[in-house]
C-alpha cells in the first residue's frame, strides 16, 4: 500500500529518518525535488534529452562566452565546466541534488505544483551497480566505452588492458568508501559519464560512457554551490528516467531511490515553505544574491499580509486549546524552555 502524501514539514522528517534507518551503514543520501507536473516529463530525465543533437554546441557555446559574466574554472577542466553550465540553467546530462533534505523540499513545493516529489538516493549504491554494468561488458566493448586505446596496439593488447581495469573495478567494489568509487588509477571513474557531453555523446570517439547514471561530488565554484550542499548525478549513454535504468538494471528500486510525495494542494505547500522560512531554508539562503534576496521578502510579507487577514485567535471556531507550536504551520515544536 502506497504512503499517504506528506503534508508537513515534520512529517517529511519522519518518514526521511525511517526509510533512511533500513538502509545499510555508513550511507550519506542525497536528496532532489521535482516540482514538474510529472505527466509532462519522466521523472529523474536529465534536461539534454530534449536536445540530444545540440548538447555539444551548448557547452561548447557555454564556455565560448561565460568568460565576461562570472569567474570561470580552466579551459580544460571540462568536468567542472558541465557543474557549472548545470547550476546556470544549460540543458546538460546531470541531475543536481543536495545533501540537504529540507533544500530539496524547498525545490519540491515552491512552484506550488501538482506533483511535488522529492527523491533520496543512496549514492554509494548507484554507482556500484554502474561499476558492475561497466564489469559485465566484454572487455573490447569496455573498451570501447571509455574511449581506452593504445598506441599502434593490436586488439589483443587494448582486450588484455581492458581486462586488467575490469580487474581493477571489481577491487574498488570490495572497500567500504564512497569516496573509492570513484576512485580509478589514473583517471577518474566519474568522468567515464562526462566525456561523452563534450564528443557528441561518442558518436566518433566511441566513448559513450556506462548505461547507469554515476554520482559525482561536487568541486564547489560558486557561493550557490555551498548554499545548496550540490552534489550531481551525471547520466551516460542512457539518457533516460534514472528510475526506469535502475529498474532495468537492479529489477527493484527499494536500495537505491525512495519517493517522497508532497500533497499537491497549494495552501499545503505554502505552509511547508512557511515552516522552510521559519527553519531558515529559502529563497536567499538556497540562492545567495540579491534577486532572490527581493524573493525572500515578497513571501515574507504575503505571509505577513495572510496573517493579517485572518481571524483573531479568541474568535476562531477552534478555540483557545490550540497548541501555539501548531497554528498555521504545523511545526507543532513543544517548548521546552521557561514557562
Amino acid at each position: 500500500m502506497a504512503d499517504a502524501k506528506i503534508r508537513s514539514v515534520a512529517e517529511f522528517i519522519k518518514r526521511v529518518t525511517a526509510k533512511l534507518s533500513r538502509w545499510p551503514k555508513p550511507c550519506v543520501p542525497w536528496f532532489r525535488g521535482e516540482s514538474q507536473d510529472l505527466r509532462k516529463r519522466p521523472a529523474l530525465r536529465p534536461r539534454v534529452a530534449e536536445y540530444k543533437e545540440q548538447e555539444n554546441f551548448l557547452l561548447q557555446s557555454f564556455r565560448r562566452k561565460a568568460g565576461g559574466f562570472a569567474h570561470i574554472p580552466p579551459f580544460e577542466r571540462t568536468d567542472l565546466w558541465l557543474f557549472l553550465a548545470q547550476h546556470h540553467n544549460v540543458p546538460t546530462r546531470l541531475l543536481d541534488w543536495t545533501e540537504g533534505a529540507l533544500i530539496a523540499l524547498f525545490f519540491a513545493t515552491n512552484e506550488l505544483q501538482e506533483d511535488p516529489v522529492v527523491y533520496m538516493l543512496n549514492s554509494w549504491k548507484l554507482n556500484y551497480l554502474a561499476i558492475e554494468c561497466l564489469r559485465s561488458l566484454s572487455p573490447l566493448d569496455f573498451a570501447a566505452r571509455l574511449g581506452m586505446k593504445l598506441k599502434d596496439a593490436e586488439p589483443e593488447e587494448v582486450e588484455e588492458k581492458a581486462k586488467r581495469e575490469q580487474d581493477e573495478l571489481e577491487e574498488l567494489t570490495k572497500r567500504p568508501s564512497f569516496e573509492s568509487l570513484l576512485t580509478w588509477p589514473g583517471t577518474a571513474l566519474g568522468y567515464v559519464n562526462i566525456a561523452p557531453a563534450w564528443e557528441e555523446g561518442g558518436k566518433r570517439s566511441g566513448r559513450t560512457g556506462a548505461e547507469v547514471p554515476m554520482a559525482i561530488p561536487t568541486t564547489y565554484q560558486e557561493t550557490r554551490m555551498i548554499s545548496q550542499r550540490s552534489c550531481f548525478t551525471v547520466h551516460g549513454s542512457r539518457l533516460d528516467s534514472m528510475v526506469s535504468i535502475i529498474e532495468d538494471k537492479a529489477g527493484s528500486l527499494e536500495d537505491f531511490l525512495i519517493p517522497f510525495c508532497i500533497d499537491g494542494d497549494k495552501d499545503t505547500q505554502k505552509r511547508i515553505l512557511s515552516d522552510l522560512a521559519t527553519l531558515g531554508v529559502g529563497h536567499a539562503s538556497i540562492f545567495p544574491d540579491l534577486d532572490r534576496l527581493g524573493l525572500e521578502l515578497k513571501a515574507e510579507a504575503e505571509r505577513r499580509r495572510d496573517c493579517e487577514t485572518m481571524e483573531p485567535r479568541a474568535q476562531r471556531s477552534d478555540g483557545p486549546d490550540t497548541p501555539s507550536g501548531g497554528g498555521s504551520h504545523g511545526l507543532n515544536v513543544t517548548s521546552t524552555g521557561p514557562a
